[in-house]
C-alpha cells in the first residue's frame, strides 16, 4: 500500500490501525476518509437491499422497538472477584479505556450511545458489526472506528495461508484469521487496494445465526429475503391499486358494432377533464348502444390486501424475534386480543434480553485481553426493560426470596443491579418463620429427650445410692453428665442446683418437652396462616376450593409428619394427636386452647 509504505518501519507506532486512521483523516496518503469509512457501493446491491427493507413500515418499526428500548438502559463495566466471579465494584471510565468505550464514547466523534445503536442495527440487519481497533501504549483497546458491513462481505474473512502481506507491514501467520476490508467508493474503483488486517485489529460483533464457514453471522435481510420480497410486492401492488382506482379496473362492452363517431363521443365523455376533482368519479354516466360495464381486474373482496399485509408484518416480527402482537400494537393495528404486558415480557426474555447479553459478552471478549476476561464483565441494567411489567417480575422474585431460595445479592443480579459488597446487608437471606420455628422445635425436642434421659438416670442412681448399691464417685459422674446436656439455645436443660430436688428436675424436663411441642404447633399455625393469605390473593375466585385442597393434601401430610414423633411423649386432654390432626383438617382451623391441655406421658 502506497499510503503505508512511505513510512519507515521504525516510525510505525504500536497501533498500526491507529497510524492508518491518522493518515486517512489527515489525507496524507492515497486513501481518503470516504474510501475507508464511507458506504461501499457494489454490484451485489447490498446497500440497496438494506435501504429497501427499511422502507417497509414493519421493518422500520421493529428496528425502532429495539433501538428505542436500548437507548434508555444504563450500562456499566464491573470488576469481578477471580474465584467466585462476584461483582466487587464499578470500573470508572477513567480507570480502563474499555469502560470509557462502553459507557462514554468509542472515539471523540462517536458517542457510546450512538455506537451501541450502530451495533444493534448492524447485528439485526446484517448479522455483523465491524470496528477498527486502536490501541494505547499499554496495548489496550482505546478507540473503535466503525466499518460499514458493505466493506466486509461474505468471503472477506478467511484463514491465512502464510504468504499474505498484511497492511500492518508484516507477513501473516499460517492459519491466522484475516479480514479483508474493501476500500474506495465502489468495487469498480481500480485505484484502491483492499486493507488486509489480522483479527487482533478488528472488533467484530456477531448476531445469533452464525455462518461458521465464513467466520461471520447472517442477519435479518439475508435470512428473510423471500418474505421481504413478498412484503415489498404486496405493498407495491396495494399502492398501485389504490392510486389508480377504477380507471384500469372497468371496461365497456356491447354486442353491437359502434360507429366511429359514437366511440369518439364515449371516449370524450370519460376523458373530457382528467384534472377533475375526486368527486367527479361518482358522476352519473349514460351508456348508449347497449354498452355494459365489465370489471376485468381482481374484485376487491378477493384482493385480501389487508390480510396479506398483516401476514407480512408477522413475518417481520418472527424474523426479528418480536412477538407479533407487540409489533402490531406499535404499528397501530390489532391482531387478535393479546395481553401486551405478557408480550413485552416475552420480548424481554427471548428478544432484546438475549441480544443485550450477547453484545455485553462480546464487549468483554473483544475489548479485554484473554487473561483478564475473568476479572471484568459488561452488563446492562435489565430492570429498565422490565419497568412495564415490573409488578409480575418482582412478584416472582419475591416468592423466590421469601422461601429462602435466593438472597438479596442474587436477586439484584437478576435485575442487572449492583449492590456494594461492603454493605452489611448486601447478602441477606430471608428465612421463613414457619421453617425457623419447626426446625428450632426439632432441636428442642432432641434437647428435651436428652434432658429427660439424664433425669431418669439420675433418679435411678440416687435410688441406688440411697440403698448403698452405687459409689459416690459413680453418682457424681452421672450428675456431671446430666448437667452437661444443654439446649440448642445455649442454656442447660437441667437448671437444678444439685441432685437433692429430683422432682423439680423432672418437672423442668417436662416443661421443656411441652414448650418444644408448642413451638412446633405455633410454627404450623404460622405456616397455615401465611399460606391461606397467599391463596386469598392468588385465587380469590375459588378460595374455598383452594383452601380444601390445601388442608386435605399438603397440610394434612405435614401435620402427620411433624406431630408423629410426639405421640409417645405428649397427650392433649382426653384426645390423641391423631384426633387433633383429624379435627384440624376437618374444621380447616387450628385448634384453640391446646396449650392448656398439653401433658407429658409418663414413661
Amino acid at each position: 500500500m502506497g499510503w503505508f509504505s512511505r513510512k519507515p518501519k521504525d516510525t510505525i507506532s504500536k497501533s498500526a490501525v491507529g497510524n492508518l486512521i491518522d493518515i486517512v483523516l489527515n489525507a496524507t496518503g492515497t486513501l481518503s476518509w470516504k474510501d475507508v469509512f464511507g458506504v461501499m457501493n457494489h454490484e451485489k446491491q447490498y446497500t440497496n437491499n438494506t435501504t429497501a427493507a427499511l422502507k417497509l413500515s414493519a421493518v422500520k418499526c421493529a428496528i425502532d422497538i429495539y433501538t428505542g428500548m436500548i437507548g434508555s438502559i444504563p450500562r456499566r463495566m464491573y470488576a469481578l472477584e477471580a474465584g467466585s466471579q462476584a461483582k466487587t465494584k464499578v470500573v470508572p471510565t477513567t480507570d480502563n479505556p474499555a469502560s470509557r468505550i462502553f459507557s462514554h464514547y468509542f472515539h471523540p466523534e462517536l458517542s457510546a450511545d450512538d455506537g451501541l445503536l450502530t451495533i444493534v442495527y448492524d447485528v439485526l440487519m446484517d448479522g455483523n458489526c465491524y470496528f477498527y481497533r486502536e490501541r494505547d501504549q499499554q496495548g489496550r483497546t482505546s478507540r473503535l472506528y466503525y466499518i460499514h458491513p458493505s466493506r466486509v462481505t461474505r468471503g472477506n474473512i478467511f484463514r491465512a495461508s502464510g504468504q499474505e502481506s498484511l497492511s500492518t507491514g508484516r507477513k501473516a501467520s499460517q492459519g491466522e484469521l484475516l479480514y479483508r476490508v474493501d476500500t474506495g467508493v465502489s468495487t469498480r474503483d481500480v485505484r484502491t487496494e483492499p486493507l488486509l488486517l489480522p483479527k487482533s485489529d478488528i472488533a467484530h460483533f456477531k448476531g445469533k445465526v452464525l455462518d461458521t464457514e465464513y467466520h461471520r453471522a447472517i442477519g435479518f435481510v439475508e435470512c428473510s429475503e423471500v418474505p421481504l420480497d413478498l412484503y415489498r410486492a404486496s405493498e407495491e401492488f396495494g399502492w398501485k391499486f389504490y392510486s389508480r382506482g377504477i380507471a384500469t379496473q372497468m371496461f365497456l362492452t356491447t354486442e353491437n358494432r359502434l360507429a366511429p363517431e359514437v366511440l369518439k363521443r364515449l371516449e370524450a365523455n370519460f376523458t373530457d377533464d382528467p384534472n377533475a376533482p375526486l368527486e367527479d368519479i361518482f358522476r352519473t354516466r349514460i351508456l348508449e348502444q347497449g354498452l355494459k360495464p365489465v370489471h376485468m381486474g381482481i374484485p376487491f373482496q378477493h384482493l385480501q390486501f389487508i390480510e396479506t399485509r398483516a401476514f407480512s408484518v408477522e413475518d417481520v416480527a418472527r424474523g426479528l424475534n418480536i412477538p407479533p402482537a407487540l409489533l402490531h400494537s406499535y404499528m397501530g393495528t390489532k391482531a387478535g386480543d393479546a395481553d401486551l404486558s405478557q408480550a413485552v415480557a416475552l420480548f424481554v426474555q427471548t428478544g432484546i434480553g438475549p441480544l443485550l447479553s450477547r453484545i455485553a459478552g462480546q464487549f468483554r471478549s473483544e475489548l479485554i485481553p484473554l487473561p483478564s476476561q475473568m476479572l471484568y464483565c459488561f452488563e446492562f441494567e435489565l430492570l429498565y426493560l422490565y419497568r412495564n411489567v415490573i409488578d409480575k417480575f418482582t412478584t416472582a422474585l419475591r416468592n423466590l426470596f421469601e422461601i429462602g431460595f435466593i438472597d438479596r445479592t442474587y436477586g439484584a443480579g437478576l435485575l442487572g443491579m449492583h449492590i456494594d459488597p461492603n454493605d452489611k446487608s448486601s447478602s441477606l437471606r430471608y428465612v421463613p418463620v414457619n421453617l425457623m420455628t419447626v426446625q428450632h422445635s426439632l432441636h428442642l425436642e432432641e434437647g428435651a429427650d436428652l434432658a429427660n434421659d439424664m433425669a431418669e438416670a439420675q433418679i435411678e442412681t440416687t435410688k441406688k445410692t440411697n440403698e448403698g448399691m452405687v459409689s459416690a464417685e459413680e453418682h457424681a459422674a452421672v450428675t456431671e453428665k446430666a448437667e452437661a446436656a444443654k439446649a440448642p439455645s445455649g442454656g442447660k436443660m437441667d437448671k437444678s442446683p444439685s441432685g437433692d430436688n429430683i422432682d423439680k428436675r423432672i418437672r423442668n424436663a417436662e416443661e421443656r418437652v411441652k414448650s418444644a411441642f408448642l413451638n412446633v404447633i405455633n410454627g404450623l399455625k404460622q405456616y397455615e396462616t401465611r399460606v391461606l393469605d397467599q391463596k386469598k390473593q392468588s385465587r380469590p375466585d375459588d378460595f374455598d376450593a383452594a383452601k380444601a385442597e390445601f388442608y386435605n393434601d399438603k397440610f394434612h401430610g405435614m401435620l402427620m409428619d411433624q406431630l408423629a414423633p410426639w405421640k409417645d411423649m405428649i397427650s392433649i386432654g382426653s384426645s390423641t394427636l391423631d384426633t387433633v390432626v383429624a379435627d384440624w383438617v376437618s374444621n380447616q382451623k387450628s385448634p384453640e386452647g391446646i396449650e392448656h391441655e398439653v401433658t407429658c406421658i409418663e414413661s
